[in-house]
């Protein structure tokens, strides 16, 4: 708290330059002020100062209006004020009155004076505008006002656009990806958060029929743990059941990636300047060849080092964003579901349906969708992609999903393996197990449950006696399941555990219009 120094019985406007600024209503920028105004300066102005060791404020609640005066003249009082802020040319965010109350030594609630927050303006207008507040205020019967100037505006609660997809080049390629529109996304809905159940996306589509919304889509139990009844978003007034990226854990996960790739830069350029000073202090070698080649290291190395440093700032600052625009979790609502119908095996051929659909927030969406997009990301090279498909991938290593395999072409291989035997390698990208890949054995898979229910569905080994990775894992529910040529078989279902894996993966054949998975235009998500 700073005192005003013998100025206490002075009006505002006799206040001089070097006064308000002594005061903390001017400055450098070092400090932020919160100026509090009435007819006199007398107890009215605080600073709080950057270093909270040298000014801090009370911690303060706010009490309300109610009872008070101010309720039966408010609606007089608002529009004079309005009118004040135009013909000064103040633009305001929001001006509302509060009592505020604090504790004393004693613990006890002390209660301040009617304060009317105002919004952030120059400093000379602060000034000259509040008195005029104050005399409306005084020609209504309202005595003793205090008037603060509050340096901040009113922003929506909508969290940030996902973010946009990057080169590989990119040091936060691998790691940005749960807060991008891709496949592969962790999505999470509302009312399932404390049962920690994750999923994720299967498709974006349209709605069609003349409706211009574009929705997302995954199983039927990421969305409900009930799965044995029907939902259909009724419309206006129907409570909007959210549907967010990244549960708390899936958040919590990406967040420890991110720190760990911010470390291990630290430590690769901890070691890496180290290795440039050994390389500087050692005796130049008699050996021409010997040499040449620390020469060389040593200059590649710098230029490691120079990247390598660039690559950290990149990374904090990436740390920094992600910890500030999505820890809260209403941030990463995405949409709200619309259909989620209860899963069946009396429909689509008597493949399983578990699917549901949510409607896209078009804020969050238009500025970075690319539509049905997988990244196949770092985990395997495009040299060793191409020969496990039998095909060919993308330079770019995106794929993007074309269309679904006929059922009656389920049967026919794809590509052969590395022994000329046929067969339809698939792959997929799960917001747990990532880009993996498996063996499509061609033809259905019959099933029954304890209770004797039956259904047909896709079934996909695990890899191969080079690579016995997990296909699947909890979390993967949704994923669509496809092959070299971007064509989708199904979407993942559920799985077989054998030991600490899936041995099997199973997942519905689903038919999926082609316009469903074309990359979506602006024009066309905006409406």
């Amino acid at each position: 708290m700073s005192e005003v120094p013998d100025i206490e019985d002075r009006t505002i406007s006799q206040l001089s330059d070097q006064q308000l600024t002594s005061t903390g209503f001017r400055g450098d920028g070092e400090f932020t002020s919160r100026l509090l105004l009435n007819n006199t300066v007398k107890h009215t102005i605080e600073v709080a100062r950057a270093n909270p060791t040298l000014a801090t404020f009370p911690f303060k609640t706010a009490e309300g209006v109610l009872d008070t005066p101010i309720v039966g003249v408010r609606d007089e009082v608002a529009p004079l004020i309005v009118a004040l802020f135009k013909s000064t040319g103040v633009k305001y965010s929001a001006f509302h009155p509060a009592f505020f109350s604090t504790l004393n030594d004693d613990m006890q609630k002390v209660m301040g004076p009617l304060s009317s927050g105002l919004p952030p303006t120059s400093l000379d207008k602060a000034r000259d505008v509040s008195l005029g507040v104050l005399s409306i205020l005084v020609d209504h019967g309202i005595e003793g006002a205090v008037i603060e100037w509050i340096e901040g505006s009113v922003e929506p609660m909508t969290g940030p656009p996902l973010m946009p997809m990057v080169e590989n080049t990119n040091p936060t390629h691998d790691i940005r990806h749960p807060f991008t529109a891709l496949h592969g996304v962790s999505i999470a809905a509302e009312d399932r958060e404390n049962d920690d159940a994750t999923g994720t996306i299967s498709i974006y589509f349209y709605e069609g029929g003349g409706s211009d919304r574009v929705l997302g889509a995954s199983c039927k139990q990421v969305f409900h743990a009930n799965t044995k009844t029907d939902y259909k978003h009724s419309g206006s007034g129907d409570r909007k059941q959210q549907v967010r990226v990244n549960g708390m854990r899936k958040f919590q996960r990406a967040l420890v990636a991110i720190k760990y790739k911010v470390a291990a830069n630290v430590t690769d350029v901890v070691a890496l300047t180290e290795d440039i000073d050994r390389l500087e202090k050692e005796p130049k070698s008699e050996d021409d060849e010997e040499a040449l080649d620390k020469a060389e290291a040593l200059d590649r190395k710098k230029g490691q080092l120079t990247e390598l440093m660039k690559a950290g700032n990149r990374l904090r600052e990436f740390f920094k964003t992600v910890t500030r625009d999505w820890t809260d979790v209403t941030r990463r609502n995405i949409g709200y579901l619309d259909w989620a119908p209860s899963i069946s095996i009396d429909v689509d051929f008597a493949y399983t349906r578990d699917m549901g659909a949510f409607v896209l927030d078009a804020e969050r969406f238009v500025k970075n969708f690319v539509g049905n997009m997988v990244d196949l990301g770092v985990k395997y090279t495009r040299h060793k992609l191409n020969t496990t498909f039998g095909g060919e991938f993308p330079s770019n290593m995106k794929l993007r999903l074309r269309g679904t395999v006929k059922r009656q072409d389920l049967g026919n291989p794809v590509s052969v393996d590395e022994f000329g035997n046929a067969r339809t390698i698939v792959g997929k990208d799960g917001s747990t197990t990532e880009v993996t890949w498996g063996n499509f054995v061609g033809v259905e898979a019959y099933l029954c449950d304890e209770f004797g229910h039956k259904s047909k569905e896709l079934a996909i080994y695990i890899g191969s006696k080079n690579d016995r990775s997990n296909f699947s894992g909890k979390g993967d529910s949704g994923a669509p399941i496809w092959n070299v040529n971007g064509e989708i078989l199904g979407f993942l279902h559920s799985g077989m555990p054998k030991g600490l894996s899936n041995h099997v993966t199973y997942a519905p054949w689903m038919v999926v219009p082609r316009a469903a998975l074309q990359a979506i235009p602006e024009r066309q998500l905006l409406g």
